[in-house]
């Protein structure tokens, strides 16, 4: 009989993201996030936008892997310090675009700061609630600030 977790991913009930730690020191390795599929049940407003994001991310690698443009997998950063960001798009094995998840603020989350100069990625997006757009250089990366319902409707063109 299967496990309990493996029945709710099999009825698409929730998803999970494991973190990224290769060249990432004092990462986390075990603990993934957990999002779900109907996230309108969700109470907190910045959790449902996050959980939100997360289904489009998802659903946008996975239109990119069964269309030919390589193997995309979502993973998240977090170091044991607890600095996040949100998400990482890895195309064919290597970080392609890290991706950090706010409702309101429209500068540069401070943990861009720490993951950039770890990443090979050129460009990062901070997708945000309210209407935005706006880039900003961090190291050697270009981090767009763009609002939500602009990027996300179109997000699987933007390869």
């Amino acid at each position: 009989m299967p496990d309990r977790s493996s029945v709710r991913k099999e009825l698409y009930y929730l998803f999970e993201t494991k973190p990224y730690s290769r060249k990432i020191p004092r990462s986390l390795r075990r603990e993934g996030k957990v999002y779900l599929w109907d996230f309108g049940i969700i109470k907190d407003e910045a959790a449902r936008f996050e959980n939100l994001v997360a289904c489009h991310l998802l659903k946008t690698c996975d239109f990119w892997t069964d269309t030919g443009e390589g193997e995309f997998e979502l993973f998240f950063l977090r170091n044991k310090e607890k600095r996040e960001i949100d998400f990482l798009i890895v195309r064919d094995g290597e970080p392609w675009l890290p991706v950090e998840v706010k409702q309101a603020d429209t500068q540069p989350s401070e943990n861009w700061r720490r993951f950039a100069k770890l990443l090979p990625c050129k460009r990062g997006l901070q997708i945000v609630y309210q209407p935005a757009w706006n880039a900003h250089a961090i190291g050697d990366m270009h981090v767009l600030v763009a609002g939500a319902s602009h990027l996300l409707r179109n997000l699987d063109t933007a390869i």
